[in-house]
């Protein structure tokens, strides 16, 4: 099992999918679900879920690129939950379903092999939340984009983040594959 937060278009939810594995893969903006759902609808081990992954349930408003506009399938990329990030138009925004993912985890009670987390800032609340729950360790390995280079309020929660996790048995996080 290998779950995609932040699918955006499928990139990474492609690459996962050809290996076999049964994905599941969460975009919460709308334009990019839809480019995700036509490219992987020929997968029948990929389950998209139109929602962002948080630390809690909830609709929240999540702000699209300041040049979004202009080119939408190039722009999704930048898309968070985070009104702060320097690249994103706060004027420019839509409510959006968030899920719980620790309660996620809990209900869909398999163990994950992989984790790939990309979701524009708001990894920190999601891992914050995650990694002192029990649940976390039903997760092998987490790749994990982080973003305080565009939020730098965030890198001071970011690097204890990675104090905490260092040395961890499970799941092992990777912090720089991008």
């Amino acid at each position: 099992m290998a779950i995609d937060l932040g699918a955006n278009v499928g990139v990474f939810t492609e690459r996962m999918a050809k290996t076999g594995a049964d994905v599941i893969a969460f975009e919460p903006d709308p334009h990019a679900a839809q480019l995700l759902s036509r490219r992987l609808s020929s997968y029948s081990n990929v389950r998209l879920i139109a929602a962002a992954a948080g630390a809690e349930a909830g609709s929240f408003q999540l702000y699209r690129h300041r040049d979004f506009d202009a080119s939408p399938d190039r722009r999704t990329t930048s898309s968070s939950l985070i009104a702060g990030k320097r690249n994103v138009d706060t004027a420019n925004s839509l409510t959006v379903e968030v899920i719980d993912f620790a309660a996620f985890l809990r209900e869909l009670d398999r163990d994950v092999t992989l984790l790939k987390i990309d979701i524009e800032g708001a990894e920190v609340d999601l891992l914050e939340r995650l990694l002192p729950d029990p649940i976390a360790a039903r997760i092998d390995a987490i790749f994990v984009e982080t973003h305080e280079r565009m939020l730098p309020n965030l890198a001071s929660r970011t690097a204890a983040l990675k104090t905490t996790a260092h040395g961890r048995a499970k799941p092992v996080i990777n912090w720089d594959w991008l």
